[in-house]
């Protein structure tokens, strides 16, 4: 047994990238449960579409971000697709996606 809980679109300070001024940096997480007997349960996260190094400006540009997040779903999409999570499981999680701006 599998489910998603979550997922975030998450952008936060790139505190890695030798690229002044300040950077960003942005990647999607599933949030994803499974369970072998349905009464113990594992969390685990998983990451697509880490970007980093990206400058303030583009941040604001709303259709450079819209480009950015779809790009990362897509990734973190064919990633689920692979832990064996139907396109109905996946639809319905990005449906509910939570954005995290740190």
């Amino acid at each position: 047994m599998k489910r998603i809980s979550k997922v975030k679109f998450i952008i936060e300070r790139d505190l890695i990238s030798p690229n002044p001024p300040p950077t960003w940096l942005i990647k999607c997480e599933a949030e994803v449960y499974t369970s072998t007997d349905g009464k113990t349960w594992s969390c685990n996260w998983i990451s697509a579409g880490l970007l980093g190094g990206i400058p303030k400006i583009l941040l604001e540009d709303k259709s450079e971000m819209e480009s950015i997040r779809d790009d990362a779903l897509d990734d973190l999409s064919f990633i689920l697709q692979d832990f064996g999570f139907s396109m109905k499981e996946i639809t319905d999680a990005f449906n509910q996606i939570e954005i995290a701006d740190n």
